[in-house]
């Protein structure tokens, strides 16, 4: 809000102190949210606009590991890829004021990128191009906490395959976003920073957003990661890394600016532009924003997740209500949230979610369930016994700790998850497991190694070793570290391949068994890949050559 008057200014500066008038409407939310923070399930801040017009506002939980600060409803929160419907909205002013143009091909700007020639700007706001994902790569471990150069970030770009040919589907994809910063960066010649305060925060006065915190670091939750007894502190990633897909920060006062004035079309000069942001095609997604259905309403907004922190912006046409919430946690409640806060908009009731009652078992009884298990959905689940609870962990995730419920049922309210196991008739073994989580449920047996496993010479896996295509933009390569054979698909984890015979082998990190196909020198020209029933055959790339 911009001011002329001094009075005015104090009195927007008195009524800032002064707590916001929840409406009586949204009176249960407060404990709701309480409730889910006891659980661990949220830390943070939810703020609901009636139009222009703030009917709802809480801070919950703690700011920092050791809760020497709470929340407040001005502290800011990074905002991961809430960040995208900025970049999409500065995008569209950049084509307003005819400096770039929707059907621009990336040639124009990074003719290295795979299918430059063919990719255009709209492909890229709408993930449509088929670049595939950065952040998919399981390299982005090593390099994700320091700084990035924008050279080796479009290096990396450059290197990914392309996914499919662009306009053909919908696949979600950071490395669209960051270059579409990159791209306003070239044609502006200023810094992302400077375009997003000069087009969105300036105009708005969104002091407490943007990408460098400096000053506003005072006012900055610390990212956090919930256990059993405590929050942990997380490691945010290097802002240089997200940059233009994921780097910003803000705080609830200023995503509801933000989300007024760009639903309300007050940030383009042409109403097209908007129109061309809330069109949705496949995915459910149009310009940097997408399309979601809560309790029966049509909403338009974004979800955010960045090491440390989620958020989340909605925007209901229908009702004109405007939904911000944000977390200093990844493990965050906000579209439970948003349903309740619909529920209690259309007039019904919600119910507090229920503190389960924990039973301690005693150690024998929990080690009879670890192990490693194999669940239908292609992956599988570690579980190790603790002192008084067990964990378990898919390859590659955080470890989710569980408490027993009975002696044969396990959860953890943190991540609304629970594990059930069948033992057999003498109670002695585990026959098979049920993990039900956020509405999805899993069934799995224990991972059984084959009997049977041989110690190849170094000459015949050599003969294995190669990219083959599983399909469009999706290789296996397959190579040779520290004399053991490696597998790698496309943006995931590499993971050692055991031999059953010269040309069986199998992982231990899923539930994959893969057969090598030989040609007449001994050399492999293709493998057929099973998982979780599918079975795919993949030709190695240039074995015709070898031929």
């Amino acid at each position: 809000m911009r001011s002329k008057l001094l009075s005015i200014c104090i009195l927007i500066t008195l009524i800032g102190w002064n707590p916001i008038s929840t409406s009586a409407q949204y009176g249960e939310l407060e404990a709701y949210m309480d409730r889910l923070n006891e659980l661990r399930r949220f830390n943070g801040v939810v703020l609901i606009g009636d139009k222009d017009r703030v009917v709802f506002e809480h801070a919950v939980g703690q700011a920092d590991a050791e809760g020497n600060e709470k929340i407040k409803r001005q502290t800011s929160f990074y905002i991961g890829s809430v960040t995208k419907p900025f970049t999409a909205t500065l995008v569209l002013q950049a084509v307003e004021r005819g400096e770039i143009s929707l059907f621009d091909t990336l040639a124009s700007f990074f003719p290295r990128i795979n299918m430059a020639d063919e990719v255009t700007i709209r492909h890229m706001l709408s993930h449509t191009s088929g670049i595939g994902s950065y952040t998919d790569m399981s390299s982005m471990k090593r390099w994700k906490n320091r700084e990035n150069s924008r050279e080796e970030m479009l290096s990396r770009i450059e290197d990914l395959r392309p996914r499919f040919k662009p306009g053909e589907r919908y696949e979600y994809s950071n490395s669209n976003y960051y270059l579409l910063g990159a791209i306003l960066e070239e044609v502006q010649r200023k810094t992302y920073e400077e375009i997003l305060r000069e087009g969105i925060l300036g105009p708005l006065g969104m002091k407490h957003s943007g990408i460098d915190p400096g000053a506003a670091q005072k006012h900055m939750a610390e990212g956090l990661s919930p256990t059993l007894q405590a929050w942990e502190s997380v490691e945010l990633v290097h802002l240089s890394v997200p940059f233009a897909a994921g780097a910003m920060y803000s705080n609830a006062t200023d995503l509801h600016s933000f989300s007024q004035a760009l639903f309300g079309s007050e940030l383009f000069k042409v109403p097209q532009s908007l129109e061309l942001m809330t069109t949705t095609v496949e995915g459910n997604y149009g310009l940097g924003l997408f399309q979601l259905e809560v309790e029966g309403e049509s909403a338009l907004g974004h979800t955010g997740g960045i090491d440390g922190y989620s958020a989340l912006m909605l925007f209901f046409p229908s009702s004109g209500l405007h939904f911000i919430s944000l977390s200093n946690s990844l493990v965050s409640d906000h579209l439970d949230i948003a349903s309740a806060a619909m529920r209690l908009h259309n007039g019904e009731s919600i119910e507090l979610p229920e503190t389960r009652q924990a039973t301690l078992l005693p150690p024998e009884l929990l080690q009879r369930y670890a192990g490693s298990y194999s669940l239908e959905a292609g992956f599988l689940l570690d579980v190790q016994a603790r002192q008084g609870y067990l964990t378990c962990q898919v390859p590659g995730q955080d470890v989710v700790e569980l408490l027993a419920a009975n002696d044969t049922a396990f959860y953890s309210e943190i991540h609304n998850l629970d594990l059930f196991f069948q033992v057999d008739s003498a109670g002695a073994a585990v026959e098979s497991i049920r993990l039900d989580q956020a509405g999805y449920s899993f069934k799995g047996t224990p991972f059984q190694l084959p009997s049977s496993v041989l110690a190849l010479p170094q000459k015949k896996l050599q003969r294995l070793i190669g990219v083959y295509a599983l399909g469009p933009g999706f290789d296996l390569e397959v190579s040779l570290m520290d004399e053991k054979l490696m597998a790698q698909a496309t943006g995931q984890d590499a993971f050692e391949l055991i031999a059953e015979s010269e040309t069986r082998f199998f992982a231990t990190v899923a539930p994959i068994d893969i057969e090598f196909d030989l040609d007449k020198t001994g050399r492999a020209k293709g493998l057929t890949l099973k998982q979780s029933g599918q079975v795919i055959y993949a030709e190695r790339e240039g074995h015709e050559a070898d031929e």
